[in-house]
């Protein structure tokens, strides 16, 4: 699940406080499994607070209520310094490959959240759904998406879709603008054949993969 913040308060000091206790969770998180794939954007244009980044991670858990039993223990919450927004995105398929990335250091990540517009028969539509995952993949061993996921569950909610609060699949763009990050999303064949929208967030840069020290 896709966790993406807003800051509540405009209490800048509140913030400096607790700043380093509220890092340490999420670190902890991290340490323990729970979160994976963590973006921090130091130069958002929307929902800004000082100097401090805004942050995008994706939690691994069983539901949605899971989720929010753990959000709302952490200081963020409690201390009414930020709000969370949790988005439902299924099943890794792709991750991170950091070698072939490394070329795109100066680049800014995008996350690309999708949803259906009609219905793909399986068998009808086999061709532009093979186009579309073969270049996903080639995109993906160019360094150019990275952390992609699908939801697989067959949620029928069609309302939640269309306000994104489920998104039929996400993958992240590594693109020097937002422009260079459009053109490769309107460039799929799914996009093309009228599928699938997506909408694009900046999220900055990568900042936590898969823990792999010592629980």
């Amino acid at each position: 699940m896709r966790l993406y913040g807003e800051w509540e308060t405009d209490n800048v000091q509140l913030v400096k406080d607790n700043y380093n206790d509220f890092i340490n969770e999420f670190v902890e998180l991290w340490k323990k499994d729970v979160i994976e794939n963590a973006y921090f954007d130091p130069d958002a244009k929307i929902n800004k607070l000082d100097y401090f980044p805004n942050i995008t991670v994706f939690f691994k858990a069983k539901s949605l209520d899971e989720v929010k039993s753990i959000l709302d223990k952490l200081i963020l919450t409690k201390k009414g310094i930020a709000k969370y927004n949790v988005y439902p995105v299924g099943t890794k398929w792709l991750g991170r490959d950091t070698e072939r990335i490394d070329y795109k250091v100066m680049a800014n990540s995008y996350v690309a959240i999708w949803t259906t517009l009609k219905d793909i028969d399986q068998v009808k539509d086999a061709n532009p759904i093979q186009e579309q995952a073969d270049i996903m993949i080639n995109l993906y061993k160019e360094g150019t998406a990275e952390n992609v996921y699908w939801e697989l569950s067959g949620e029928p909610d069609a309302e939640r879709r269309r306000n994104n609060e489920i998104a039929d699949f996400v993958f992240f763009v590594n693109a020097k603008s937002e422009g260079e990050a459009k053109n490769i999303c309107n460039d799929l064949h799914l996009t093309k054949g009228g599928y699938v929208s997506y909408k694009l967030l900046p999220v900055g840069f990568f900042w936590l993969g898969k823990y792999h020290g010592t629980k």
